[in-house]
């Protein structure tokens, strides 16, 4: 019985029931180095001015942002993530609207976001991150939470050497988005 059985199921492997799709995952990180911050606070009417929160990054930390992407033939699925300054986003082909000015746009899961090739924006729920492109694979970011009733902060960065898989990541989404304009 045994032998018959896989017998069956060797037959409809060589079918293709079984057949395995193409999917292309790869992950890549961007280091980036604080540079400036400042922590707006205001009690009892007057203002207070910090240099960052207690145990968070401070200047001269560094953080990663960390990108995780998969495609499969007309589908791509690009995760972009940071816990240092509380970012996130997830890019999916299947929310592309596509507005020139801005790159490729999704709107989702309360996020705005953006990618082109020479800038990505990310407007979220617990903050704005945006980076920019000032000279071939170097980037420059700001980061800014949303003001509270007590506070808001706000972090500048610098990233160098974007990972040449960036520029795949950009392929991919243009094969299915078409050409991005800065």
């Amino acid at each position: 019985m045994n032998k018959h059985l896989l017998l069956i199921l060797l037959g409809f492997g060589s079918f293709g029931v079984f057949s395995q799709t193409n999917i292309n995952e790869f992950e890549f990180a961007l280091t980036c180095k604080v540079q400036d911050q400042i922590v707006f606070g205001i009690e009892d009417g007057k203002t207070q001015r910090f240099g960052g929160y207690q145990n968070g990054l401070e200047i001269g930390d560094s953080f990663q942002i960390t990108f995780k992407m998969k495609e499969d033939d007309n589908f791509f699925n690009l995760n972009i993530d940071s816990t240092g300054i509380r970012a996130y986003a997830n890019f999916q082909s299947k929310y592309v609207n596509k507005i020139t000015s801005y790159g490729f746009v999704d709107y989702l899961n309360n996020q705005v976001g953006s990618i082109s090739p020479n800038s990505i924006s990310i407007r979220y729920l617990f903050g704005n991150v945006h980076l920019n492109r000032y000279f071939k694979n170097d980037w420059q970011l700001m980061y800014a939470t949303p003001p509270t009733v007590q506070s808001t902060h706000m972090l500048t960065a610098n990233c160098m050497n974007m990972p040449k898989q960036f520029d795949k990541v950009i392929s991919i989404i243009e094969s299915v988005a078409g050409e991005l304009l800065d």
